[in-house]
């Protein structure tokens, strides 16, 4: 899943990934996993691990940063995901996710 934004319920699982495509050069740059991070926090800026299976943090299609994502509820909803990538030429790119969580 690569979106800006997005709706979950508190029991989906998924990995949620950023798409840095737009600015790699494939040819000679990729990104470099260990240097790379991906944090969340909940809607009152508190940190929040528990939502995160950083164990999974992975690279996909040279270009992705991806992580499983758990649970969450309604009432720390919408939560932030920063995704942070360090490159092989030492370039530095985030993106930011957001998630709402509702239970329909």
């Amino acid at each position: 899943m690569i979106v800006p934004q997005f709706k979950k319920q508190p029991f989906e699982s998924c990995f949620l990934a950023a798409n840095y495509a737009n600015v790699l050069d494939t040819d000679v740059e990729e990104i470099d996993l260990a240097s790379s991070t991906i944090t969340a926090v909940d809607v009152s800026g508190d940190p929040d691990s528990t939502i995160l299976d950083i164990g999974s943090k992975a690279i996909e299609s040279l270009t992705k940063l991806k992580v499983r994502i758990y649970a969450g509820t309604e009432a720390k909803s919408p939560y932030k995901f920063t995704f942070r990538i360090i490159t092989s030429q030492n370039n530095k790119w985030e993106k930011d996710i957001t998630m709402v969580v509702e239970d329909l």
